[in-house]
C-alpha cells in the first residue's frame, strides 16, 4: 500500500495531480488560477 501511496506522491504528487485533473475534466475542468487553491483546499481537509 505505501509503494503506490509512494508513486501519487512522488515528483511532487505529479501522478496525483493528473489523475485528479483527469476526473475534474468530467465536471467542466478548473480554471488554470484556481486548480492550485483547490489543490491546497483539498490537503488542508485530508490533513
Amino acid at each position: 500500500m505505501e509503494q503506490i501511496i509512494n508513486k501519487y506522491y512522488a515528483d511532487n504528487a505529479k501522478e496525483l495531480h493528473r489523475v485528479v485533473d483527469k476526473i475534474l475534466m468530467n465536471f467542466g475542468g478548473t480554471v488554470g488560477k484556481y486548480i492550485q487553491a483547490y489543490y491546497s483546499s483539498i490537503l488542508l481537509k485530508s490533513g
